[in-house]
């Protein structure tokens, strides 16, 4: 087995020298004649042919503004390109985005972790965390919503991540305002419970 491996890769040696020698007489190099000539080996040279001094670096490439010298070559380098989630997570950690990209994680998922009964009625108020107010449609809703506190957390623990939000407050339906602009009129106010 040890044979045949040997033996491909001399088939592949070889074919590497040919296409280096090919395209060395087409001139398909990085560099010129003039500046490789120092390359070629005494027997490849003519006599004729004088031998040329090995050009320094500064002669052969030289660096844009604002680029390291030397290139990156095949190693990873600080300039690779990155992938856009390492770039987004440095960028919400470095900006102290995450609490926000939280809060709206919960407002997108809220369908997803109230379930489609709960959902009709009730309504995120406010994130501020670790705390969630919620506002339910009615008090009877409220009241169901109060019980099903511990089964929000949990499903909120599992989309979101673990206490970010700890405590949770189900709000009433707020009665509507009647008094609309500066002055007020004293005595009883409407009477009707709204809920």
């Amino acid at each position: 087995m040890s044979d045949a491996m040997d033996e491909k890769l001399q088939y592949a040696r070889a074919a590497l020298r040919k296409a280096q020698q090919d395209a060395w007489e087409k001139g398909q190099a990085r560099l010129s004649a003039k500046q490789l000539a120092h390359v070629r080996s005494p027997k490849e040279r003519s006599e004729d042919e004088p031998a040329l001094e090995v050009p320094s670096s500064e002669q052969v490439w030289q660096a844009p503004p604002g680029i390291a010298r030397g290139g990156t070559g095949p190693r990873p380098s600080r300039r690779d390109p990155k992938k856009v989630s390492v770039v987004a997570s440095f960028l919400t950690r470095k900006n102290g985005w995450n609490k926000q990209l939280r809060s709206a994680s919960i407002e997108a998922k809220w369908p997803e972790i109230l379930g489609p009964k709960l959902l009709e009625h009730a309504q995120i108020e406010t994130i501020q965390a670790p705390k969630l107010v919620i506002r339910a449609s009615s008090t009877p809703w409220a009241n169901a919503l109060r019980m099903q506190i511990p089964t929000l957390l949990n499903r909120i623990d599992q989309k979101i991540g673990a206490g970010f939000i700890t405590e949770v407050t189900i709000l009433a339906p707020a009665a509507p305002k009647w008094t609309h602009g500066r002055l007020r009129v004293k005595g009883r106010g409407p009477r009707d419970t709204y809920g």
